[in-house]
C-alpha cells in the first residue's frame, strides 16, 4: 500500500495564525480549508464511481474461519452487509444492535439462504444502545468475560439527523458526537482486552469525507456555547473529525508489539438508513440520483477491505514507524487517502483524545492500564464499579458455594450461545431448549457458571441462591454488578 500525500499536512489554513506571525488557539476552520473541504466531498459524489469502477462488487474476501468480528449498527445498511459477507466467508461474527429481534429475523434469512450448501453461518446477536453509555459498559462487560479473542471491531453504526432540530442523549451529550465517536471510543477502549487476545486484530471506525468539513472545539463538543449556530451537517461533521482525531491518537498510543491496527475508512456517498431522519422531500431528492450513490453493498467493499486486507497492519506500521500524524485512512475506492488538514494537527487531536477520555468517564491513562491488564475505572456501566482484563484476574477462591442453576427454555432465550461459549462443561443444548445446566464439578467451573449468569443478555438463566449469595462471588471475578438489574430470580 502506498504512502498517503503529505500536501494537506504541509499547510496551515488561513484561521491558525494571527497578524503578528504568533500562534492563537485556532476558532474553527479558515475558508480555505472550508472550500477544500467542500471541494472534496462534491468530488467525491460526482466521481467515487469511477474511482472505485475496479473493484469488484461484492468484493471477494478470503476464508474468515476462526476469525471473530463485532459490526455495530449490523440491521441496515453498510453494517448489514458487512455483518453478511463476513458470515457468508466464514467468520464468527457478532451483530451489536439495538433491534434484536429484527438481528434474529435477518439470521434466518441468510441461513435460508445458505441452506442449499449446507454451511450454517456462526452470527450471534448483543444487545447495543450507543445513546446510553451505559449499555456500551454491559456491553463490553459481557463480551470480555467470555475470555475469548476478538479479531475485529467495526465500529460502523452512525446518525446523520439531518434538519432535525439538536437532541441530546440520555448521558447529556449531543446525539450525533454521542453515537459517531463517544459510544465508539468507549467501546474500542473497554474492548481492548479482548483485542489483545485476538491480536493481530483490528479496530475499524467507519468514517466519512463530510470529516473534511469539520472542526472541533473540545470547550464546546455539544455545540450549546453559541459561539456557532447548531446545524445537524455541523454536529456530523465534527462528530467524524472528532473520531479520526481520537483513532489517531490512540494508534499512535498502542505499542506496536500489541498487534492492534487501528483504522479509519470513508465508504463513500452510500444511500443507506444513516439518513433515515431526513425530510420526506430530502428523501425522495436523494432517490432521484442513485447514479452517483453508492448501494449498501458498495458502501461495505472499504471496510470490508479494511478488515480482511493482509496489507492494512503493514501499512499502519509503517506511518506508526514514521511518526505519521493521522491514522491509516482508507478511502471508499480501498485506498489509502490522507484525512483533512485539521485531522492533521496534533495539538488539537491530543485535545480531543483527554477531553473524549473525560467524557466517556475513564481516566487519562487508561489506554495504558488496559494494556497491561490492570484495573481501570469508568463512571458508566455498572455504578461505577472497576472494570479490568478478565484474562489477569486470578480464579482461586477461597468460598465454596455450591449452586442450583437452571436455563428456561422460554420466549426470552433467544439462544444467544453467550452460555455455551463461557462454561461448555455446564451448558449443552437439549431439544428445543436453548441449554441445560449440569451442576458444577469444580470452583472453576463455578465461577464460569457465574460469569454466565450475570452476563445472560436475556435473564433466562435463574439462580435459587440469595442475591446477596451471588454478590459475595463477585469478589472472585472483576464484572460489575448492580444489585438493582441483576438478572436473578430467588426463589
Amino acid at each position: 500500500m502506498g504512502s498517503p500525500a503529505s500536501s494537506s499536512s504541509s499547510s496551515l489554513g488561513d484561521g491558525d495564525r494571527n497578524g503578528g506571525g504568533g500562534r492563537r488557539k485556532k476558532k474553527d476552520l479558515g475558508w480555505i480549508e472550508w472550500a477544500r473541504g467542500w471541494c472534496g466531498i462534491v468530488g467525491e459524489f460526482l466521481f467515487q464511481r469511477i474511482a472505485a469502477s475496479y473493484l469488484e462488487n461484492p468484493l471477494s474476501l478470503p476464508p474468515l474461519d476462526g476469525i471473530t468480528c463485532i459490526v455495530t449498527g449490523a440491521t441496515s445498511g453498510i453494517g448489514l452487509e458487512i455483518a453478511r459477507q463476513l458470515a457468508q466467508s466464514g467468520a464468527h461474527v457478532v451483530m451489536a444492535v439495538r433491534k434484536t429481534i429484527l438481528a434474529h429475523e435477518l439470521i434466518q434469512k441468510w441461513q435460508d439462504e445458505k441452506a442449499e450448501m449446507g454451511l450454517p453461518l456462526n452470527v450471534e446477536v448483543m444487545e447495543l444502545d450507543l445513546l446510553s453509555l451505559d449499555s456500551v459498559v454491559r456491553f463490553a462487560e459481557a463480551w470480555n468475560a467470555r475470555l475469548g479473542p476478538l479479531h475485529a471491531l467495526i465500529n460502523n453504526a452512525g446518525i446523520f439527523s439531518i434538519g432535525e432540530p439538536q437532541r441530546f442523549s440520555k448521558d447529556g451529550y449531543e446525539e450525533h458526537m454521542q453515537v459517531n465517536h463517544l459510544a465508539p471510543a468507549l467501546l474500542s477502549m473497554l474492548l481492548l482486552p479482548s483485542l489483545l487476545r485476538g491480536s493481530p486484530s483490528r479496530i475499524i471506525n467507519v468514517n466519512s469525507i463530510m470529516h473534511s468539513v469539520g472542526f472541533v472545539d473540545t470547550e464546546d463538543m455539544n455545540l450549546t456555547s453559541g459561539k456557532r449556530t447548531y446545524t445537524s451537517y455541523l454536529g456530523y461533521s465534527n462528530s467524524k473529525l472528532a473520531q479520526v482525531k481520537f483513532s489517531s491518537i490512540l494508534h499512535k498510543r498502542i505499542p506496536a508489539e500489541a498487534g492492534i491496527s487501528v483504522v479509519c475508512v470513508s465508504p463513500g456517498i452510500v444511500h443507506t438508513n444513516v439518513a433515515r431522519d431526513l425530510p420526506k422531500m430530502v428523501v425522495t431528492a436523494y432517490h432521484l440520483i442513485p447514479f452517483f450513490i453508492f448501494d449498501a453493498q458498495e458502501g461495505s467493499r472499504s471496510t470490508l477491505f479494511a478488515t480482511t486486507d493482509p496489507q492494512v497492519p503493514e501499512y499502519c506500521g509503517v506511518l506508526k514507524a514514521d511518526e505519521w500524524p493521522v491514522c491509516a485512512y482508507i478511502s471508499h475506492d480501498c485506498r489509502p487517502m490522507n484525512p483533512s488538514e485539521e485531522a492533521h494537527n496534533l495539538e488539537t487531536s491530543q485535545e480531543v483524545w483527554e477531553k473524549t477520555l473525560d467524557m466517556i468517564g475513564l481516566p487519562s491513562d487508561a489506554l495504558e492500564k488496559l494494556i497491561e491488564g490492570e484495573e481501570v475505572q469508568c463512571r458508566y456501566g455498572s455504578g461505577g464499579e472497576t472494570c479490568t482484563s478478565l484474562s489477569s484476574y486470578p480464579k482461586s477462591n477461597k468460598q465454596n458455594i455450591s449452586l442450583i442453576l437452571m436455563i428456561l427454555g422460554d420466549h426470552r432465550c433467544i439462544d444467544c450461545d453467550a452460555c455455551r461459549w463461557m462454561a461448555p462443561e455446564i451448558f449443552t443444548r437439549i431439544d428445543e431448549q436453548s441449554a441445560v445446566i449440569k451442576q458444577p464439578s469444580c470452583e472453576e467451573e463455578r465461577i464460569k457458571a457465574l460469569q454466565a449468569l450475570l452476563s445472560c443478555p436475556t435473564s433466562s438463566i435463574h439462580t435459587e441462591k440469595p442475591t446477596k449469595k451471588i454478590l459475595e462471588v463477585q469478589k472472585m471475578f472483576p464484572l460489575p454488578v448492580d444489585e438493582q438489574t441483576l438478572p436473578v430470580y430467588c426463589f
